[in-house]
Formats: structure tokens, sequence, C-alpha cells
């Protein structure tokens, strides 16, 4: 999925590195920053896809599913069930072994390359027995929850295979495709980042533009500052720690209500130079990007050059 970021009040440029402005020598110049940013939280890409219709294998019928659960904005992260029906047509009972082997996820339909597989075989195991009366059916159902979703998908959508074994045939049935998306979508975040001394000081602020609540959850260290060589963003030089404790004490969430302004403690930062040094970071022109963690994802703001020396 493709991020946009689209400033609504430019960052100030760099200025020069003997600019009166900047303040004594302290071993870094940035201009300050005071801009509001948009996210695009939309999922382009194929169009989604149907499951494939009831198929046959011996006497019974097998159709699946994977749709999302909880994506309401106002509900907490979402997740993903997986259901596989099995049907006896017949006027015969029916009885065979059975068991779900795992779900897959690609990143098109043409599932040439696996993206994602659920943890765990159980066709290994000892399957379970089926029975089915004339015309009756059983639904096998499973979830992928939303810490899954956030460890092993990027927002997007995916399309899906279920793996099962009935009897002696193993099957790959088509499930259709899901979109995942933890990202909340109409969230403005307004960043303020300064010099202050010889510190960094980044100060995030967000907004509910959406015309309902919605659920959001962050972590005690949600703020990041990252540091780039080149002003497309994208060769990273270090990380730069705050210093601050990150104490896993299970995220704060709250209901945001329309219209509603939220910081905290966690959005807020204090960055010394020093730091950067002990991670060996070179002297010249680097380029600075903070990111907010909000609802298990990241949201990235470039705040433009910074001199250090």
């Amino acid at each position: 999925m493709r991020t946009i970021l689209v400033a609504l009040a430019g960052a100030t440029l760099l200025a020069a590195c003997n600019d009166p402005a900047l303040g004594p020598f302290l071993g870094f110049a940035f201009a300050p920053v005071d801009s509001t940013f948009v996210i695009d939280a939309s999922i382009p890409g194929p169009p989604p896809e149907t499951p494939e219709a009831e198929r046959l294998v011996g006497s019974l019928l097998y159709h699946a599913r994977v749709s999302p659960r909880d994506t309401s904005l106002s509900s907490p992260l979402m997740g993903l069930e997986s259901r596989v029906t099995v049907r006896n047509p017949a006027d015969t009972a029916v009885a065979l072994p059975f068991a779900l082997c795992g779900l897959e996820a690609y990143g098109d339909p043409s599932r040439e390359d696996r993206i994602w597989r659920s943890a765990g075989s159980f066709c290994a195991q000892t399957p379970d027995t089926i029975r089915l009366a004339p015309q009756d059916s059983a639904v096998y159902a499973s979830d992928v929850d939303a810490q899954t979703l956030a460890e092993g998908f990027v927002d997007g959508r995916y399309y899906f295979t279920v793996q099962l074994r009935a009897a002696t045939d193993t099957l790959a049935l088509n499930a259709g495709s899901s979109d995942v998306r933890l990202r909340v979508p109409g969230l403005a975040f307004h960043v303020v980042a300064y010099r202050s001394d010889n510190h960094l000081m980044v100060w995030v602020t967000f907004v509910n533009r959406n015309s309902v609540p919605v659920h959001v959850q962050y972590g005690t260290c949600a703020l990041a500052v990252s540091l780039f060589r080149d002003a497309a963003y994208s060769d990273f030089a270090a990380g730069w720690s705050s210093g601050r404790l990150c104490v896993d004490i299970g995220p704060t969430q709250l209901l945001l209500e329309p219209g509603a302004w939220h910081t905290s403690l966690e959005f807020n930062g204090s960055y010394a130079p020093s730091r950067l040094v002990k991670q060996g970071v070179d002297e010249g022109r680097h380029y600075l990007s903070s990111s907010l963690e909000v609802n298990r994802r990241p949201y990235v703001f470039p705040l433009g050059a910074m001199v250090i020396w």
C-alpha cells in the first residue's frame, strides 16, 4: 500500500549553519517545523475477489471464505475469520477423516508468491471424523487476531487459500480476498519540532476528522525519530532515541469523538545529539523524520534537513 503524506502547512527550509537565528553552536542545525499531515489509509490495488463456488470432492461439497471482523472505526483492532463449510448433498450419511491444515495469504489473485501462512499445521495430527447426515452441513471456523495481522501484514488487499485434508485428499480452496487495514483513516497529525538549547524537541497531536468516533491505541514509546542520509528518506542512518524507558504495560486505548484532539506524554520527546554520536552518525547533512505508532501502525512525518557537525 502506498502511503501519501500531504503537508497542510509546509515546514521551513534549513537555515545556513552560521545563521545567527540558530543560536550558539551546539553541534546541529535544524529549522523549526510546524506542520499538519493527513495520511491516506485507502487500499488501492487489484479488485476484490469472491470465493470460488462449492467444490465437489468425493461425495461432499466444500466452500471456504475469509471475512474481516471488527471493521467499524469505533471497534478494537480488526481481525479475520476463516470459515470452511462442508455439505453433504446426498441422501445417505457420510463419515470421513477431516482436518484443517492452514490459511495462506497472497498479494495478488494469481497466488504465486505466498506472503503469509498461519502458524502450525494440523494436517500432521490425527484428523477428526466428520459425520454428516443427508443434506446436513458443518462449519469449521478459525480466527486471525489483530496482533498476527500487525506483525505479519502491511495494510493492503490479500487473497486467501484454505488448506484442508478430507480422507486421502488434500485440498486448496480459494477463499476470496479480504482487506487488512489497521491504519485509522481520517486522522490529521499536527507535528511541531524545534531546537531548544542542545536538544531537539518533537511534539505530536492528532485530531479525528471522521464523522464517527474512532478507536485508537498506543504504547509507552509511540513516538520515534529517525535520521536518513538522503532526501528521499530511503537510506536509513540511525534511530534517534530519547532515552525514555519503554515499559510494556499494555496499550493505552481510547475512543476519540469526531473533531476531538488528543496528545499525551508519549507523543512528546526530547532528543540529545550525544546519542547520535554514540551511534556513529557521520557529520554532515541528514534528513529527519518522526513517526507515531497508533493502532500498531507507524504514521511517518518527514521533517526536513538537519546538519550535524
